[in-house]
């Protein structure tokens, strides 16, 4: 029995410690205040709107989302600035990311890469490459500008996928 108290004290004292741990990691970290000052505020003011209004006032609360989120992507990654070197799986997209740019500024299918990942060179047979219309960007931007359209466009078009269905539903 008396462990069963001991397991709830604990249990509530970290649930009444939370909001203070959450608040301090915040201040203790610059970068990270303003994302969560400004998802605070949009989450507040969705929140006060009221499932009324959302027909009413709706195209701009998508705006207004989808501004906060890419915003919030694009903080997430740095606006481009990742460290390559970091882990395996950033060497990994650098390689697929180059392999790419190289066929683009050659004119040329990217039929294979200099080195082999998921046990093939070549480029097309795996699965974890990036293949899409807006690669030839490659001709102007560098790999890491990419690599932040990349997502931005993948968060837009995931985006747009999400309003359609909130309409539907």
């Amino acid at each position: 029995m008396t462990a069963a108290v001991d397991l709830l004290q604990v249990a509530a004292w970290s649930a009444l410690r939370f909001p203070y741990v959450l608040v301090r990691l915040l201040l203790e970290t610059p970068a990270a205040l303003w994302p969560a000052v400004a998802g605070l505020l949009a989450l507040t003011w969705a929140w006060t709107r009221g499932r009324d209004n959302a027909a009413q006032h709706g195209w701009p609360v998508q705006v207004a989302a989808l501004l906060l989120g890419a915003l919030t992507v694009g903080w997430f990654l740095r606006w481009g600035a990742v460290d390559w070197a970091q882990t395996t799986d950033w060497q990994k997209e650098w390689a697929y990311f180059s392999a790419l740019q190289q066929a683009v500024v050659n004119n040329t299918m990217p039929y294979l890469m200099p080195s082999s990942f998921q046990g093939t060179e070549r480029y097309l047979a795996n699965l974890e490459t990036v293949v899409a219309p807006h690669a030839l960007l490659f001709k102007v931007i560098s790999i890491p500008q990419f690599f932040l359209v990349h997502a931005l466009l993948a968060f837009a078009v995931g985006f747009a996928g999400l309003a359609a269905l909130r309409r539907e539903l």
